[in-house]
């Protein structure tokens, strides 16, 4: 057997075993990193659960004490709807971004409402009234609930989204779910331990109505109605406590596990016809709430309706990372 042969196969066992060798610390690492990730998913999820218990019966919204007293970071900003779509952005914010809305250009020109038929055109025209004035069944009752109007502009919005027929799909006859690949989830099943905070009856009562997810993804939109009397800066109790249950029950679906982040979408909308969108997501240590300027929403601004539903089109930002804590 020559020398060189001997050599050869005492390389390639060398070679085999350092692979497998790499291959195993691999594999433990993956290992130990899924580890730290369930641990910071728990260590979450249980300080979470403790705001809700100190927050549970609290006033309409939280001061910047009631938000300090907290065990985890809460990081409030402004931040400025995309009305211009020539907005420029640097690499990093897209990447932090996890959502991207539909472009104005788009849904104005691309996919314009189609109210060629006399039933959509009447829907529309009663939806526009309903925004205004309330809607007629409740008015007939006498119903003076301070979020009839809210409701009303959820379900406006959803019309937007799931009903009305768009220009430029199939046979000018499919709504924005089907360009976007949103589903609606009827029953988004809070954590139990949440199921009493996200819909409250008292005065002043608050809930949710919609909600859409995308299939692989931990990202959630969802609509919220407020009863409040007026608009107000600060955040609101039931837009906290919501946001917080969405993303503890994100953590612990089964289907989600390789994500660590959830990211979520609220349109608010707040007596009489107010509205405001928030992003928000939590990273390990710090929940982040980025919230719009409150628009007013009438029959006669038709950009405070567009700009929300560019937003409730838009597509998940597969560039933002969702699957590490930090």
């Amino acid at each position: 057997m020559s020398k060189h042969g001997t050599f050869g196969r005492s390389m390639s066992r060398l070679k085999s075993g350092f692979d497998s060798l790499r291959w195993s610390d691999i594999v433990g690492e993956k290992k130990e990193r899924e580890r730290l990730q369930q641990e910071k998913r728990k260590k979450a999820i249980e300080a979470f659960l403790r705001s809700f218990e100190k927050l549970k019966n609290h006033p309409i919204y939280l001061t910047a004490d009631d938000i300090s007293s907290l065990d985890f970071i809460v990081n409030i900003e402004e931040f400025q709807l995309r009305n211009d779509d020539a907005i420029e952005k640097n690499e990093a914010e897209k990447k932090s971004d996890f959502f991207t809305p539909m472009t104005k250009e788009a849904l104005v020109s691309t996919y314009e409402m189609n109210l060629q038929s006399k039933k959509m055109a009447d829907w529309y025209s009663e939806l526009q009234k309903a925004t205004d004035e309330g809607s007629k069944i409740l008015n007939l009752m006498k119903v003076k609930s301070l979020d009839m109007k809210p409701e009303i502009m959820c379900s406006r919005l959803r019309w937007g989204v799931e009903i009305v027929p768009r220009m430029g799909t199939e046979d000018n006859s499919k709504p924005l779910r089907v360009v976007t690949g949103w589903r609606e989830t009827f029953h988004f099943n809070f954590t139990p331990e949440f199921v009493p905070f996200v819909d409250r009856h008292t005065l002043p009562p608050y809930g949710c109505q919609h909600f859409w997810t995308k299939k692989g993804y931990p990202h959630v939109k969802m609509c919220m109605h407020h009863g409040n009397d007026k608009p107000v800066k600060y955040l609101l109790l039931g837009e906290f406590l919501t946001i917080v249950a969405t993303i503890c029950t994100r953590l612990i679906d089964p289907a989600l596990q390789n994500h660590a982040i959830v990211p979520v979408m609220m349109f608010s909308f707040i007596a009489p016809q107010h509205g405001r969108l928030i992003l928000s997501h939590f990273d390990g240590n710090t929940l982040f709430i980025r919230m719009s300027e409150t628009l007013e929403f009438s029959s006669k601004d038709e950009e405070a309706w567009e700009t929300f539903i560019r937003y409730a089109a838009a597509d998940v930002n597969s560039e933002a990372d969702t699957s590490t804590m930090a």
